[in-house]
């Protein structure tokens, strides 16, 4: 059995990132490559984490605080989670969205939502198994709160991720 670390990412794991975010373009057809530098000079705009497999990156989650004024709610806007393909099915992504999920639930964050591509059946999935509800939009949008995320957070208390 594979052991999982999740650990914040950090400016000296940009390249890292770069190329994970790589491959997760090639998964979509699309071969961009996010230059680091680009990376580098947003840092701040968004949050990334890393999970590893025997010291190695295996994947990553990108994210971002955001805020619904007309709901006057904080929610947490999952912009991209990836795990290489040989590690799916593994549960290094449910590793990695828990750990993410339970440390922003625990800054006081009570809503998660989340875009998925329309092509890509795998990923709905998975997010639906976790509780993620589908929104009414044009987008394939999800949400995941209440007694979803209290059983998602409930499942992996202990979950911690390193600096």
């Amino acid at each position: 059995m594979t052991s999982f670390k999740v650990r914040d990412a950090t400016l000296s794991d940009v390249a890292v990132l770069a190329d994970l975010a790589h491959e997760l373009n090639l998964f979509h057809g699309d071969s961009s490559r996010p230059a680091p530098d680009d990376l580098r000079a947003d840092w701040g705009r968004y949050e990334a984490y890393l999970i590893e497999a025997d010291g190695r990156p295996v994947g990553f989650l990108a994210g971002y605080d955001a805020y619904q004024f007309h709901k006057g709610l904080a929610r947490y806007e999952l912009q991209n989670l990836y795990v290489k393909e040989a590690l799916r099915g593994s549960g290094a992504a449910r590793i990695l969205l828990a750990a993410v999920v339970g440390r922003k639930v625990r800054q006081g964050i009570q809503k998660f939502s989340l875009a998925v591509e329309a092509d890509n059946p795998a990923a709905i999935a998975f997010y639906e198994k976790l509780g993620f509800s589908r929104r009414p939009t044009d987008a394939i949008r999800y949400a995941l709160f209440g007694p979803a995320l209290a059983a998602l957070t409930a499942d992996c208390p202990a979950i911690a991720i390193s600096s």
